[in-house]
């Protein structure tokens, strides 16, 4: 995430995630922002690409990667749901459930959550979400949005869909709260009317990205350009840099396991050693 990462929503809807604004302390936050940069650090020295640029967040560059990138198998590593709206036939997004981790695909989705993959977009606009401090419509959650819109389990709709439904509805319950609450954009920071799923669409539809000039050249040159060994201490340095930082204790005490641990990282190491000799020769 760039500096001013969260500017763009907050431009939209002045609530995004102001709730972690007062979450830690500055001794705190200065040690966050201390392990952030630490932990850059340990990947430069690993050979692990990557992408930070000013005014985008990482959801929004994620997002852009998956899609602009055919044929390759992509899976994502998150306690993010939100990234579940990236699912496709070469995207998997790997997420924490009940305390298990679990690769979620499109073929196995409906057995962990009771509506359609390509709705998770659409859930969120009206049920909100706490954590990133968006309160959806005011007295709605998901099992409500089931109940008004039983569609939205089995087939993909988009917020004009949810609109003419919900007015469809009111003909046939036009006392109903709840539904009038949803056209309206009722929520607890105020009434948004017509504009509400605009707002929510810009907030939080991953399908359309915040992406700017500069992080679509980041990107591409992130995935294009060799990365030169030189200087990258690899694993070796890294341990050196977990000792200091007293971390070596996490690490598994089996030597089989300990070699688990790394055999990612040293396949990613030497991919990177032999693309950049290759590119060198040619």
């Amino acid at each position: 995430e760039g500096e001013g990462s969260k500017d763009y929503r907050k431009a939209y809807y002045p609530y995004y995630k102001m709730n972690r604004n007062d979450k830690y302390d500055d001794g705190e936050r200065f040690d966050l922002d201390r392990q952030r940069i630490r932990i850059k650090q340990y990947l430069e020295e690993l050979s692990i690409r990557q992408v930070e640029v000013d005014g985008c967040e990482a959801d929004d560059g994620i997002a852009h990667y998956c899609m602009n990138s055919p044929g390759e198998n992509k899976v994502i590593y998150t306690n993010d749901r939100d990234l579940l709206q990236l699912l496709d036939d070469d995207t998997k997004v790997q997420l924490t459930i009940s305390k298990a981790r679990v690769m979620i695909n499109k073929d196995n989705f409906k057995s962990y959550f009771d509506y359609h993959h390509m709705n998770v977009g659409i859930i969120k606009m009206i049920a909100g979400d706490s954590s990133d401090n968006i309160s959806g419509v005011k007295n709605i959650g998901e099992k409500k949005v089931l109940k008004y819109f039983p569609e939205i389990k089995d087939v993909p709709v988009d917020y004009n869909w949810v609109i003419n439904r919900t007015k469809e509805l009111l003909e046939e319950k036009p006392n109903d709260n709840g539904l009038k609450a949803i056209l309206n954009g009722e929520t607890k920071w105020g009434t948004y009317g017509d504009d509400y799923f605009s707002v929510m669409n810009k907030i939080i539809n991953l399908k359309e990205p915040n992406i700017t000039e500069e992080l679509k050249t980041s990107i591409k040159e992130m995935v294009s350009e060799t990365l030169s060994p030189k200087g990258r201490g690899g694993i070796k340095k890294v341990m050196e840099m977990m000792k200091e930082d007293e971390l070596l204790s996490f690490l598994p005490k089996n030597d089989d396991n300990f070699l688990v641990f790394w055999s990612s990282f040293i396949t990613i190491i030497k991919k990177e050693e032999n693309a950049y000799k290759l590119d060198k020769k040619n």
